[in-house]
């Protein structure tokens, strides 16, 4: 479903049916037209989406609030190993709302979190919480705003994690 420039009503009304879809593992929703309201719609409904492994939501202009919908609601994605929420307008207020979520999202493995205007404010916490996700192999975070400092931080902050094995910091 991706490109395909869905609105929030057609978020809505995915939302309303997916539940149909019980074997769901792979949902590429990006670059649709969502923004926070149909992100809203679709967090709702992650709890018919318990077979999601990758979920795509990059370029849909989700931000603080579709962000706080999704943290408040990804406990529910317990299969999620693949998650990309590359270029949206979540800043450093909207990813700190999705580090803050990072106990629920074990499983990942993958993260990308690239062009979301993320600085050090956002940066700083999204280390702080990175610990989390213990499964993790890559995370991208290309694209953002982190200065010196804080890209320091991060690979002080892998360091210590066996599994990962790919860092994306570069235009920063």
């Amino acid at each position: 479903l991706g490109g395909n420039y869905i609105s929030v009503s057609g978020a809505k009304s995915f939302a309303a049916h997916v539940g149909h879809l019980v074997c769901l593992e792979d949902l590429h929703l990006s670059l649709n037209k969502f923004s926070d309201d149909g992100v809203i719609f679709i967090a709702e409904a992650f709890h018919k989406m318990r077979s999601i492994k990758r979920l795509r939501l990059r370029w849909n202009n989700i931000s603080i609030s579709g962000a706080k919908s999704f943290a408040a609601h990804v406990g529910h994605l317990v299969c999620l190993e693949d998650l990309d929420l590359s270029t949206n307008k979540f800043s450093d207020d909207g990813v700190i709302l999705i580090a803050e979520a990072f106990h629920k999202m074990r499983s990942v493995r993958y993260l990308d979190l690239s062009s979301n205007d993320i600085s050090d404010r956002g940066g700083t916490v999204l280390m702080g919480k990175i610990s989390f996700l213990t499964n993790l192999h890559r995370i991208d975070l290309h694209g953002n705003r982190m200065a010196d400092a804080v890209a320091q931080l991060v690979v002080d902050t892998v360091k210590g994690m066996e599994g990962l094995w790919h860092v994306d910091l570069s235009h920063n």
